[in-house]
């Protein structure tokens, strides 16, 4: 927990970005905290924006794969 790893985003099944994250959090995380998609409504990831911050596109499909 919390040594990082290997990370991609993909569009359309078409992969758009891919790094490695050096940290990550080292703890679980409370059920208030959750995987949000389209919105945030927990804390936000950045103070740049409010939340909700609800996308308003449409998203046909999300996948996550956990590797």
């Amino acid at each position: 927990m919390g040594k990082g790893g290997n990370s991609s985003i993909s569009v359309d099944s078409e992969e758009v970005a891919q790094g490695r994250i050096e940290k990550t959090v080292p703890i679980v995380f409370s059920q208030e905290e959750n995987l949000d998609v389209g919105e945030n409504s927990g804390t936000p990831v950045n103070l740049n924006y409010d939340v909700p911050f609800k996308f308003t596109g449409k998203l046909d499909r999300v996948t996550i794969v956990l590797k």
